[in-house]
């Protein structure tokens, strides 16, 4: 098991996003409903504060940017 964060700072304050995964496949769906969430949160994004992606480039941009280390 492995833990995997994402550091939002997009337009607010830095924010980790953190899910657990058996892998990267699995840790990616996780991250992307997550982040999904949080991007849609008026409260941190305003509607079309962020650049439309394709669904490729938001697995980039989670994979770019994410770190990932073991659970013990």
């Amino acid at each position: 098991m492995y833990k995997y964060s994402f550091v939002c700072d997009q337009g607010h304050e830095p924010e980790e996003l953190v899910v657990e995964a058996e892998n990267d496949e699995e840790a990616l769906v996780k991250m992307k409903e997550l982040g999904m969430k949080h991007l849609t949160d008026p409260a941190k994004h305003k509607p079309g504060s962020l650049p439309e992606m394709t669904e490729e480039q938001m697995d980039e941009m989670f994979k770019g940017k994410w770190t990932k280390t073991p659970v013990a």
